[in-house]
């Protein structure tokens, strides 16, 4: 069982609007071209972790990094994040907003080739 903060389920219990406008496309192509019985879940906790999207038969955890600048704090945490992620058995594919705008088709192909691999 998991021990979660009470922070983290404040901000997993925000508004589904309140979702990036990458976040809003990746969902919408997500829910409408899911592979088989691979099913994604959007804003799913995981640990002391939100993650953007997680597909459980996979093992597969997809994060949007946005155009925030990125700087030595932000990826120690991320680090540490996906050292937590991996040694729980997940995959963590990490994904830019640009790419999620601009070629969607190539996220989604990177998206379903993880999910096959999985099988």
């Amino acid at each position: 069982m998991f021990n979660y903060k009470i922070k983290l389920k404040k901000i997993t219990k925000l508004p589904r609007t309140s979702m990036t406008g990458a976040e809003i496309i990746l969902w919408s192509k997500l829910r409408t071209e899911q592979k088989g019985d691979a099913q994604f879940f959007r804003q799913k906790r995981i640990g002391n972790y939100r993650v953007d999207f997680f597909c459980p038969k996979a093992k597969l955890i997809i994060v949007l990094d946005g155009g925030q600048n990125n700087n030595d704090e932000k990826n120690e945490k991320d680090m540490a994040r996906d050292k937590y992620f991996k040694k729980l058995g997940y995959k963590i594919l990490r994904i830019q907003n640009r790419d999620v705008r601009r070629k969607i088709r190539n996220v989604m192909g990177q998206i379903n080739c993880q999910v096959g691999n999985n099988k």
